[in-house]
């Protein structure tokens, strides 16, 4: 199935930039785009999340582990050096069952200042191992 490419929108322009996307103790990042104004990704990814509740039958409330979804936008300058713009941090397991969801996420950089937005798709499937 087709996912729209992924669209970073920042308030002050960069000369490069790329995603570090985390979840639990995985890693995975986007390749570095260079001077673009409205940088653009068709890049997938596939992460494993774990939330507990999709592991027993319960109906309570209870506040169960999840992984959180964290995706840091860098610049990226010549000679290695790297700057964190800012970043997004989700909860994913709340979508329905391999429904594929538009988000347009605020991205928080220091201070709490918004510096941006992220204009991504994101599907959600139970695995069981």
């Amino acid at each position: 199935m087709y996912a729209p490419p992924c669209i970073l929108i920042l308030t002050h322009p960069v000369k490069g930039v790329f995603i570090s996307i985390h979840c639990g103790s995985k890693m995975v990042r986007t390749e570095t785009v260079w001077k673009m104004k409205t940088p653009t990704w068709d890049e997938s990814f596939t992460l494993y999340v774990f939330n507990l509740r999709t592991h027993i039958l319960i109906t309570s409330d209870l506040d169960l582990p999840t992984d959180t979804l964290k995706l840091v936008i860098f610049e990226d300058k010549k000679k290695g050096v790297q700057r964190k713009v800012g970043e997004i941090k989700m909860l994913p397991a709340g979508q329905k069952q391999n429904e594929l969801i538009d988000l347009v996420m605020p991205i928080e950089g220091e201070k709490g200042r918004t510096v941006g937005e992220l204009k991504m798709s994101i599907r959600y499937k139970v695995c069981f191992p």
